[in-house]
């Protein structure tokens, strides 16, 4: 058997699960960004707003903690909610909508594979960015096979995770001024 398969497979059932979930979920918000001295080359300052709108979904509270600072520090971006699982995130996310989504793949109780193809079914033109630490070219195809609009690798650092950002919210803005 196809070891994707196998993976999907065991996922289609963690999907199923999460829908009996979704009556009760709780979402956090971020606290308040600590404050930073801004690095005026990075991204021009824009108006509260209109900073773009990321919703975070990443189960270990320290990559969480990271992820969202790194992100406040930018002018232009914010994170407007986060969530450790796919059950807790699609509630939320179906009632924001964000601009964009993040999202780990491996989850503790939950699959961002599952995540994704659901949020794509919902929201089509959502962006998607997806990430993980682990097996990164197998995970990064099953992730745009699910739909997944961008990916970035977790060891690549916040650099990297913000320009993947930027490039996929500007793939998304081409797409609607077309």
């Amino acid at each position: 058997m196809n070891p994707d398969e196998t993976i999907l497979d065991r996922n289609d059932r963690q999907f199923a699960k999460i829908f009996q979930k979704l009556a009760s979920f709780h979402v956090q918000f971020p606290k308040a960004p600590p404050a930073t001295v801004r690095d005026p080359a990075r991204a021009p300052d824009k108006p509260q707003g209109l900073k773009k709108r990321i919703f975070l979904v990443e189960d270990h509270s320290l990559m969480r903690r990271s992820i969202v600072e790194a992100v406040e520090r930018e002018p232009d971006l914010t994170v407007c909610g986060q969530a450790e699982d796919a059950a807790t995130a699609l509630g939320a996310i179906l009632s924001l909508p964000p601009d964009i989504v993040l999202t780990d793949i491996r989850l503790k109780s939950s699959s961002g594979l599952d995540l994704i193809k659901f949020l794509r079914a919902r929201l089509p033109v959502l962006p998607i960015v997806a990430t993980t630490m682990f097996d990164v070219r197998h995970i990064e195809r099953l992730a745009r096979a699910a739909g997944a609009t961008g990916f970035v690798s977790k060891g690549d650092g916040p650099d990297t995770l913000i320009a993947v950002i930027r490039d996929v919210l500007k793939i998304r803005e081409r797409d609607d001024n077309s």
